[in-house]
């Protein structure tokens, strides 16, 4: 017979501790975290991917060349000047830097830096420019040695050599002490040196190299047809005219020469320093020295001379004044620490302190 199955009367609500309540969950199996729980772990993580983040924008970038800011100078306080000077400076550090100097604002912005190759006490420095290309030349008695830059390629450094000129944007020529020459060419990112031949001087043009071999001197276009001009019987070459078919020199005195005869400038000093070409070629910019005191002086190619009185005396190098590219200031370094700024066609001249080593001096667009 079967058994049957009677219904239980319904039980009525029983109250349970919260203690055994508690028990109960365990037993019944895990569940879901609390809120409070959830929030605090959300926390956390925010907090560690932020602090991740943090230590790796502090991390420095890779290896490679650091350039600072310079401190900045007094602008020059004259109208119409334009463009940035560029100079040498040593730092505490014992660096080289070759420094781009914004005249009208003071801003200067380090183009390259590297170790100094002699004492701060010895250097002599020079700088030459072709466009927004430069080059040092910095040395002493013993040595000397070129570190070059090239507008958007790498600076390259130390190369033994006691002058230096560009031949084109891409394309330095360096003469060393034994009178042999090296081409060091550049390519974007590569760069690659060949001899080229032998020279006595180097002189640097707005239009490119020049270079003095076997008694004549040369531009580009005059060496690829062998001809140039005749190097005067006497006297020391100081500067060559933009086209390669004049130079001013010393011979006892400032003259022009032509390569057939010299052409005296009306002057009484018969101590010239340093000189340059105006870059469209009419007109000389000189530095005269008389009884230690320095003068600059600009010319026409007629031999009429505009005196324009520096306040300064000659240091331990020669002076080369630049000119800017339209002709109408003209910078000089003397080697104490100033740099001095003459109008061409007037009668302005200033100066304002900077941290130039030496008296090399160049200016850029």
């Amino acid at each position: 017979m079967a058994d049957t199955i009677e219904t239980v009367p319904a039980l009525r609500g029983l109250k349970v501790s919260r203690r055994y309540r508690r028990a109960l969950q365990r037993l019944s199996g895990p569940t879901g975290p609390s809120p409070r729980v959830l929030g605090l772990a959300v926390f956390m993580l925010v907090f560690a991917v932020g602090f991740l983040l943090g230590r790796l924008a502090t991390v420095d970038p890779p290896a490679g060349p650091t350039v600072r800011a310079l401190p900045n100078v007094e602008p020059l306080a004259l109208p119409g000047v334009e463009g940035s000077a560029v100079y040498a400076l040593w730092s505490r550090d014992a660096l080289a830097t070759v420094a781009a100097q914004d005249l009208a604002n003071g801003d200067v912005v380090p183009r390259l830096r590297l170790s100094a190759p002699v004492s701060l006490g010895e250097v002599q420095t020079k700088m030459v420019t072709l466009g927004r290309n430069v080059a040092l030349i910095a040395g002493d008695e013993r040595d000397s040695h070129v570190a070059f830059a090239a507008q958007g390629a790498a600076p390259h450094g130390w190369v033994s050599g006691s002058e230096a000129a560009w031949v084109s944007s891409n394309e330095l020529l360096v003469r060393h002490r034994d009178r042999s020459l090296t081409r060091w060419i550049i390519d974007g990112d590569s760069l690659r040196s060949e001899a080229a031949g032998r020279a006595d001087r180097l002189w640097q043009t707005p239009d490119g190299a020049v270079v003095m071999s076997d008694g004549l001197i040369r531009n580009g276009s005059q060496a690829l047809r062998g001809r140039g001009l005749r190097h005067p019987p006497s006297g020391r070459v100081l500067s060559v005219s933009p086209d390669g078919k004049q130079a001013f020199v010393d011979n006892d005195g400032p003259a022009f020469w032509n390569g057939r005869s010299l052409e005296r400038v009306h002057v009484d000093s018969t101590d010239v320093v340093g000189a340059s070409y105006e870059p469209s070629g009419a007109r000389v910019a000189m530095v005269l020295r008389s009884d230690g005191e320095l003068t600059l002086a600009i010319s026409n190619l007629r031999g009429n001379v505009a005196l324009k009185p520096l306040d300064a005396r000659y240091h331990d190098c020669p002076p080369v004044p630049t000119w800017d590219e339209n002709g109408r200031w003209v910078y000089v370094a003397v080697g104490d620490g100033l740099l001095y700024a003459a109008e061409a066609s007037g009668g302005r001249v200033s100066q304002v302190r900077t941290n130039v080593v030496g008296c090399g001096l160049a200016w850029v667009p």
